[in-house]
């Protein structure tokens, strides 16, 4: 995933991320980029148990117009062991949780804003790229090949022209 510099609203910030969910989005887990106004950048964990999110944030973070491995991994686990979730970058470990009560049945590959003020990751001309998604199940790493999920087309754009596993998104409103 490509490490894009937005413009960022104060007080508020922008977020790029691989996660696993549920169907219904009463929980999650994710990590990726997160940034706020005047490049406050962070690698960042968030998940939820029992219904409220924890979010970790970790310096440094990885630099800006390259692209970095996100991941999170599920281990359902086998009794007596707990399922676990390991949360990397680089294929190095940031997190490692055990006590979440509950299974994903999706995953999703996306850009978050909280403001139209603020520039969603991406730019017309220079667009936030997700490039070798991959999504694990039935014992093998497979192309993450998902259907395009809900947006304000808008203000922005998305490209599902490419192979299964590479995705874009852009800020309509920007260039860069």
């Amino acid at each position: 995933m490509l490490n894009y510099d937005p413009w960022v609203q104060p007080g508020s910030y922008v977020i790029a991320w691989p996660m696993l969910t549920r169907q219904d989005h009463t929980n999650w887990a994710q990590i990726g980029w997160r940034e706020y106004a005047y490049d406050e950048r962070y690698t960042y964990v968030q998940y939820t148990y029992l219904g409220v999110a924890y979010t970790h944030l970790y310096n440094p973070p990885e630099p800006e117009g390259q692209f970095s491995r996100y991941t999170v991994l599920y281990d359902p686990g086998v009794y007596p062991n707990p399922p676990t979730w390991r949360f990397q970058v680089n294929g190095v470990t940031k997190k490692t949780v055990s006590s979440l009560q509950w299974t994903p049945d999706e995953g999703q590959i996306a850009g978050e804003i909280h403001t139209l003020a603020s520039q969603m990751a991406g730019g017309t001309n220079y667009r936030q790229i997700f490039w070798g998604m991959k999504i694990y199940y039935s014992g093998a790493w497979r192309d993450f090949n998902g259907s395009p999920g809900l947006m304000d087309t808008r203000y922005f754009g998305r490209n599902t022209d490419y192979p299964a596993t590479v995705g874009e998104i852009w800020d309509k409103a920007c260039t860069f």
